[in-house]
């Protein structure tokens, strides 16, 4: 995956690459909002000497003074011969009175050890204590912890779509397919409910007829998506329109509910190509105008679809258009959901395998491809859906 492709991804994952970080940082933020503040409160005793004895009498201090909610420590700096002893929890009030606890009790305990002798008094160890007027507020810092926080949740998204998209083996760019199953491009259509400018669009038609050849009639299958093919179709008829070119379409989708037949918003229950091919109906007859270009429905097959496509019918039907029109476009179900696909392509003169980056599935096509090459079908190229 190049940086290209991977910036690409992160694009059609955006609501998560936002999301995720966006999430994490306001739950992190209200966390530390709610929570209750944390405090620190420090005293001191300077010794004169002994000072690894009396921070022992401080550490035993320290542990006495602690609770669930408040953590007292001790530590002992030899150079300066002064104990710390530091409080961190909460309340602040509760805070400041257990590290004063501490020191005055490390006080008592090491002046007892090391001052008194008996009944007498004799100052061997010198101690001041300095003890906690306040307390600081040691809290994280709501800013900081909820930038750290978005930081963490979009390298959490960004591995989550880079993994969902290596489980998913879907293609990234149809360079994949030019490097790997050496299948060259032929142009882009936009996506289901956009627009294409017409020159990508005149050049899709040319660069079609160019890699066909002589061969006038083009079957268009997708892997697994029918809107992409649809997709194709009626954007080279239209392009085939304003190059003044007559253009048929056939649907050859004989399973009902046509996706082509919803796109173009037609009857489906006309005499189509099922009746052509059944010998029931002439393709003179069957063609209807549709959206300023000629249109072959589907029909209602009555019969097997298998059977109406494995017959010399078939091709002659295509021959016969090919000899009245400049064009000839095939739409055929998915791979993925029918073998129709496989009699349509080795009839025709030319395949065309529409994709669509980040959605089609990788396995998807080397399966279609595989049984396109099976059914010696001439696959000119790919056209890919952004």
């Amino acid at each position: 995956m190049t940086l290209l492709d991977l910036c690409k991804l992160l694009k059609k994952n955006l609501w998560l690459v936002v999301g995720l970080p966006v999430l994490c940082a306001a739950v992190c933020a209200i966390a530390l909002t709610v929570m209750p503040a944390e405090y620190s409160a420090k005293a001191t005793i300077t010794v004169s000497t002994e000072v690894a004895g009396v921070n022992a009498f401080a550490a035993d201090a320290a542990e006495q003074q602690s609770t669930d909610a408040i953590t007292v420590t001790s530590s002992a700096n030899t150079s300066t011969r002064v104990i710390t002893l530091t409080a961190e929890g909460a309340p602040k009030d509760k805070v400041i009175q257990a590290v004063d606890r501490a020191a005055n009790a490390a006080y008592l305990n090491a002046f007892d050890r090391y001052n008194v002798s008996g009944d007498e008094l004799n100052i061997t160890v010198s101690m001041t204590v300095s003890f906690a007027k306040t307390a600081t507020d040691i809290s994280p810092s709501v800013p900081k912890s909820a930038g750290i926080a978005f930081v963490a949740g979009l390298f959490a998204a960004v591995c989550i779509v880079v993994v969902r998209d290596m489980v998913r083996g879907r293609i990234h760019s149809v360079r994949d397919l030019e490097e790997d199953a050496d299948l060259r491009m032929l142009g882009r259509i936009p996506r289901v409910g956009q627009q294409e400018s017409a020159l990508s669009r005149e050049q899709l038609f040319a660069n079609v007829r160019f890699a066909a050849g002589d061969h006038r009639s083009v079957c268009v299958v997708a892997p697994d998506d029918a809107a992409l093919s649809v997709q194709a179709c009626t954007e080279l008829a239209e392009a085939a329109q304003q190059a003044d070119r007559k253009v048929l379409v056939v649907d050859a989708d004989l399973h009902g509910a046509s996706a082509l037949a919803e796109q173009l918003a037609v009857d489906g229950d006309a005499r189509g190509l099922a009746e052509v091919l059944a010998g029931t109906a002439t393709l003179v007859d069957a063609v209807r105008t549709v959206q300023g270009f000629a249109y072959l429905p589907a029909g209602d097959a009555r019969v097997a679809v298998a059977a109406l496509l494995d017959r010399a019918a078939l091709a002659d039907a295509f021959q016969q258009a090919s000899l009245a029109y400049d064009l000839v476009l095939v739409n055929v179900p998915p791979a993925s959901d029918h073998a129709d696909f496989a009699y349509v392509a080795h009839a025709t003169g030319a395949t065309v395998l529409c994709v669509q980056e980040f959605a089609t599935r990788r396995a998807a096509i080397e399966e279609a491809a595989a049984q396109l090459a099976v059914a010696q079908a001439n696959v000119i190229g790919v056209v890919a859906a952004a």
